[in-house]
């Protein structure tokens, strides 16, 4: 009697084992493809580089580019990320939801889009892309 409840058991233990390692597994997977690269300009708007896909704002789009408030409480709503990349749908108090595509905010930009969600991204300076957003 004692066996089969031994077998079940390691059965068990086997299957919650190998659940948490493909859920770990999809988790690094999904931050390394959509970890942001960059970010460039063109003459059709602004491109988010990411591993997997490059995202597009388009010119006509954009309302305004100010740097991201530096003192805001900013709450993942959905995404992923890790310290070192944010990536999702999130909200603070000062920007309401918005796209997130950042490796650090310290040097993020939110891009406000007209009738859309503003869009949060890290750039190298951001008083160039302050500028750009005038």
């Amino acid at each position: 009697m004692n066996k089969p409840v031994n077998r079940q058991f390691r059965t068990s233990v086997i299957v919650m084992i190998a659940v948490v390692v493909i859920v770990l597994l999809a988790s690094v997977l999904s931050t390394i493809a959509w970890k942001p690269c960059g970010v460039s300009q063109d003459e059709n708007g602004i491109i988010v580089h990411l591993n997997i896909k490059d995202i597009v704002i388009p010119a006509e789009e954009i309302d305004s580019i100010v740097p991201y408030p530096a003192k805001s409480h900013t709450i993942r709503l959905c995404g992923i990320g890790t310290r070192s990349v944010k990536v999702g749908l999130f909200q603070n108090e000062q920007i309401g939801k918005f796209d997130c595509y950042v490796t650090t905010f310290s040097n993020a930009v939110v891009i406000y889009r007209k009738d859309k969600r503003p869009v949060v991204v890290s750039v190298d300076d951001p008083e160039i892309w302050k500028e750009l957003g005038q």
